[in-house]
């Protein structure tokens, strides 16, 4: 191979190795995220938002807290895990089966396969709940399952206006060999 072939090849086994497959974020079929969204742009505004966790978290309360924040893309929030709150997050890093926001425990998602399980709770009720296995970096899965719990909505709300519809401005590249 010439020499100067070398480094579009190391460029390109980065890139490769950059989207490596990360564990699957499932959200249940009977949330609504963007419910969760708007619950959640109140409940910030008013002040921190209480994340509350079972078991033991793959980061320390500072950086759980933060990985929370930073995961909810589009909206400022402090998160807090001091207080009690109707509208929180709930992390569940047991691998069990119960009940996230204290909901009846005879309903049942099938996100209980999942080893963490995340939700957005208002009261008892599961506004939205995710899952995924606890593989790779951990502040990047609970940046992940909070960004599925609550998407960010800018193309919804703010995005620009085109006859009637909404669009965004994105960004994209492909390669090829």
């Amino acid at each position: 191979m010439p020499c100067h072939h070398r480094p579009l090849v190391v460029l390109a086994l980065a890139l490769v190795a950059g989207c490596a497959t990360t564990p699957e974020v499932r959200v249940d079929p009977g949330s609504n995220p963007s419910e969760a969204r708007r619950l959640l742009a109140e409940t910030a505004a008013a002040g921190p938002v209480l994340v509350t966790w079972r078991g033991a978290p793959p980061l320390d309360e500072p950086a759980l807290l933060a990985a929370v924040e930073r995961g909810v893309r589009g909206l400022g929030l402090t998160a807090t895990a001091s207080g009690t709150a109707d509208r929180r997050f709930v992390f569940d890093f047991d691998g069990g089966s119960e009940p996230l926001c204290g909901a009846p425990a005879d309903e049942r998602s099938e996100l209980d396969a999942f080893l963490v399980r995340a939700a957005f709770c208002d009261g008892e009720r599961v506004v939205a709940m995710a899952g995924t296995d606890p593989e790779g970096d951990p502040e990047r899965m609970i940046w992940r399952l909070t960004d599925r719990l609550v998407p960010d909505d800018w193309p919804d709300t703010d995005g620009f206006g085109l006859l009637g519809g909404r669009f965004g401005i994105g960004a994209g590249a492909t390669f090829g060999f």
